[in-house]
């Protein structure tokens, strides 16, 4: 069984039509990423299978139920997933658990997914965090029961640094390691070239474009720049 399985999905927003009857699908123990021009619809793609948004037309499972309904087997992270800033760090990592029907965990098992992230020293509101250390709290609120079945994210390095994202690495191996799914948007293809399986290129509503990271002669790069129709550059 899929973790995501889209078929023939269509989408509009007024008369602009975003998805032209898309198929997708990601299964389990693969690292997917998908990759567009800004405004190709990726996003709004990954919330329709995240039951965040609604299809014209089309089916749309995750693990064989509909949208929303296998929400506790699933993490996200947003391109500018938002934290509670008047909250601590913890009272974040809690709150969002029990937005997924998860229970509540315990001090020992905190400290475990925040030392990781470098976040299990610091104090006090989660707003006063820097950028790039919201980023990491999310990553966890995303992946706190990792590994999980199904992991979405939605430009996961914005705001990371080198050790963020050699981090964020580490997360990604580890779903892999143990069959979990990863299905991911990026414009930094190089930053995840090596943990990602097969790139899906998405241009006019469509999948262009995919192929096995594994046997491109070239990097994802030229591959995505090429399926565009443009000339090789630097992916950033």
């Amino acid at each position: 069984m899929d973790a995501i399985s889209v078929k023939n999905v269509c989408k509009r927003y007024g008369r602009k039509l975003v998805l032209d009857g898309v198929s997708w699908r990601v299964a389990p123990g693969e690292v997917v990423a998908l990759a567009a021009p800004n405004g190709a619809g990726k996003t709004t793609l990954l919330r329709i299978v995240l039951g965040l948004a609604k299809a014209q037309s089309g089916v749309i499972d995750v693990f064989g139920v509909k949208p929303g309904m296998a929400r506790s087997r699933v993490g996200f992270l947003g391109e500018q997933e938002a934290v509670f800033p008047r909250l601590t760090i913890l009272e974040n990592l809690q709150v969002s658990r029990l937005a997924r029907g998860l229970s509540r965990l315990s001090r020992s098992c905190v400290d475990e997914l925040l030392e990781p992230a470098g976040l299990h020293a610091l104090k006090g509101p989660a707003g006063s965090l820097s950028m790039g250390m919201k980023r990491r709290l999310q990553l966890v609120m995303a992946a706190q029961t990792s590994p999980i079945d199904l992991l979405i994210m939605d430009e996961p390095t914005n705001g990371l640094d080198l050790d963020g994202i050699a981090w964020l690495r580490g997360i990604v191996e580890d779903q892999r390691r143990v069959g979990g799914a990863v299905a991911l948007t990026t414009h930094s293809l190089l930053d995840l070239t090596p943990v990602i399986n097969r790139i899906d290129v998405l241009q006019a509503g469509r999948i262009a474009a995919t192929a096995d990271v594994s046997t491109l002669d070239g990097t994802v790069v030229d591959f995505y720049q090429q399926s565009l129709g443009v000339g090789a550059g630097s992916g950033r």
